[in-house]
């Protein structure tokens, strides 16, 4: 069976794509994100710092995060 990617999944996957590039901008050399964008982001995600913490403990890596995020 093969998968047929569509011009919406292309379009999807770009803006995923630069929408996690842009949260990587926003991090240390380490790859961490603040405190203060941390909570933005998960705010704008609808999500609460209880929940992400319970589940990923006190981790600030970007990469944990958008995963967490499904991204």
């Amino acid at each position: 069976m093969t998968e047929t990617i569509t011009q919406y999944d292309m379009y999807d996957n770009y803006f995923e794509s630069e929408y996690c590039n842009s949260v990587l901008e926003c991090c240390d050399l380490e790859g961490n994100l603040s405190e203060p964008n941390l909570h933005k982001l998960l705010h704008d995600h609808g999500a609460s710092y209880h929940d992400y913490a319970t589940d990923c403990g006190h981790d600030v890596h970007a990469n944990t995060v958008l995963s967490w995020l499904g991204y």
